[in-house]
């Protein structure tokens, strides 16, 4: 393990963030759908259907919190 992955592992026990199996992209999926409203635009990112976002991420956060998430 090297470079961004070694980096971010640091961090994470540094900062005391527990680990989570696909974390970064569970909650860029929360962050793109709150931000967005659109399950169809989010599933064209990730790849997933408009269903599952709908039934998986509706309402997991806040739309002032997701534009933090990206323009941080």
């Amino acid at each position: 393990m090297h470079g961004f992955t070694w980096q971010l592992i640091q961090l994470r026990k540094r900062l005391k963030i527990p680990s989570k199996k696909n974390g970064l992209r569970h909650g860029f999926l929360s962050a793109h759908f709150a931000l967005h409203q659109n399950e169809s635009a989010t599933a064209a990112q990730s790849g997933t259907s408009p269903a599952m976002l709908f039934k998986h991420y509706r309402g997991l956060m806040p739309k002032q919190e997701a534009e933090g998430w990206f323009c941080a």
